[in-house]
């Protein structure tokens, strides 16, 4: 969270930041002019001349991100879609071509994370509020055991589906949303919560399908239908991803699962603070009164308020549309093509 102060002075504006970091709470102050030699120091300019990766799809999202970005009215509100657009788009690299892939989990998997919803279903807990769920909060059947299962199942594919090695932040589940709940378009923590997955465990009966919808390298929307078993992989600190249609039915369950880059530049990298690094100096500007982009709301992920579904590519025609089941034992990537795994300590390489 920031905290931006104006200076009572019109030539200085000095802003005082409370960083929280993917592995500790500290925190630093820091000047306007302080942040502009560190942004001058990485070689940034206005307007950015190519973004990572650097394809003509992916450009053209960001941009238009940040020309919505601009057009914030709310100076913070503004400092922050900047530093939230900036941190994938231009900070951190790529790790894949496309972002996500999608493939499935075993069925013996499946049947034990099924059961564990049949078993604890009178027992779930209230989650807690969770400021990027709309609507009705989740439940929460706490499983540790089965968590650990997914782990063991998915770590090895993971990290070869996007070719580095990875250390586990956590698995989380059983997570079950509720009926008239949606989830905001959001990019996961930064650092910790670099690459992950969902996994779609079951839904009641008169559940609607629910799709996931996630953006891609190459500035395309992919609405994603899953059914129960199948595993979106993806790059969950730099793709736009969530649920922003409104659940139509009585729950829906899935795990998620949280990974970072086991190297020592990605874990002595100070996250928030690169990624504040990164804005521009003319993000004190005044927004222009006459917009021109789609209004964009940042408060417990993004919101385009004036869109169905709070988000426009949801009903866009060039969405493209995907419907599982995925494939055990290999991924499908966005372009369609299919990829055996061969992570030596996971069921993934068995010969089917």
């Amino acid at each position: 969270m920031m905290f931006l102060f104006r200076a009572s002075s019109a030539a200085a504006v000095v802003f005082f930041a409370a960083f929280f970091f993917s592995w500790n709470t500290s925190s630093a102050r820091l000047t306007e002019d302080e942040r502009l030699l560190q942004y001058e120091k990485r070689g940034y300019e206005w307007p950015i001349k190519a973004f990572k990766p650097n394809t003509d799809g992916w450009n053209a999202l960001m941009n238009e991100r940040l020309n919505q970005v601009s057009e914030i009215d709310d100076e913070t509100e503004r400092y922050k879609g900047y530093v939230t657009t900036l941190f994938p788009a231009l900070v951190v690299s790529n790790l894949t071509e496309y972002g996500w892939a999608m493939t499935r989990i075993s069925d013996d998997l499946l049947n034990q994370l099924q059961q564990g919803i049949r078993d604890g279903f009178d027992d779930k807990q209230e989650e807690g509020r969770t400021p990027i769920i709309e609507g009705n909060q989740a439940w929460w059947i706490e499983r540790d055991d089965l968590m650990d299962m997914v782990e063991d199942e998915l770590h090895g594919p993971l990290e070869e589906w996007c070719g580095t090695d990875l250390s586990l932040t956590k698995v989380y589940g059983l997570r079950l949303f509720r009926n008239e709940s949606s989830f905001r378009m959001h990019i996961d923590k930064k650092g910790s919560h670099s690459v992950g997955y969902v996994l779609h465990v079951a839904s009641s009966e008169d559940t609607k399908p629910w799709p996931f919808f996630i953006e891609d390298f190459h500035g395309r929307t992919h609405e994603i239908n899953l059914t129960p078993g199948d595993v979106i992989m993806f790059e969950a600190g730099k793709l736009m991803h969530g649920r922003p249609r409104t659940l139509n039915g009585s729950w829906y369950s899935n795990v998620v699962g949280h990974y970072y880059p086991n190297n020592e530049e990605w874990v002595s990298m100070e996250h928030q603070r690169e990624a504040e690094y990164a804005v521009p100096p003319h993000w004190v500007q005044p927004a222009p009164f006459e917009k021109k982009f789609n209004r964009l709301e940042l408060r417990g992920g993004l919101k385009e308020p004036d869109c169905v579904d709070g988000w426009c590519r949801s009903d866009s025609k060039t969405t493209v549309k995907w419907n599982g089941p995925g494939d055990f034992g290999s991924w499908l990537d966005p372009a369609g093509g299919k990829h055996k795994f061969h992570s030596r300590n996971s069921e993934f390489s068995m010969e089917l």
